[in-house]
């Protein structure tokens, strides 16, 4: 639930700020401003996916498969945590597991530097993840 915007304060015509996906609230003079809507969580699409690996060798797995780039989408938009399998069109994939916390971040246009994929076939990657 996403927290309130700030009640608009006393004088000849106090606003209140609305919250992200609210409206901005106004006064009449004498009570200040109206309370603006809670924040809402983001959203994400495959075309606003940017992924750039920092380091795991001669190979990247990238870019993702369109059926990749769907699961990880549906995870972020879901808001809760998971896995997420990378092939990428090498002979093996790696899985990136993430928190409750680093989805609502790339919900939100955030930016997840350094995560990396688990150990397979003795390496692993690591990507910087963005969804904005």
């Amino acid at each position: 639930m996403g927290s309130n915007g700030t009640m608009g304060t006393t004088g000849n015509m106090g606003t209140g700020a609305g919250g992200s996906g609210g409206t901005q609230g106004t006064g009449d003079g004498s009570t200040g401003g109206g309370m603006g809507g809670g924040t809402s969580g983001g959203s994400c699409t495959a075309g606003m996916l940017q992924l750039t690996i920092t380091s795991g060798g001669n190979h990247d797995h990238l870019p993702l498969s369109t059926e990749e780039q769907m699961q990880f989408v549906m995870l972020i938009n879901e808001g809760g945590g998971g896995m997420v399998t990378w092939a990428g069109g090498d002979p093996h994939s790696h899985t990136l597991t993430f928190t409750a916390d680093e989805v609502m971040t790339l919900a939100n246009g955030g930016t997840l530097e350094n995560k990396e994929s688990s150990t397979d076939m003795m390496h692993s990657h690591t990507y910087t993840i963005t969804c904005a």
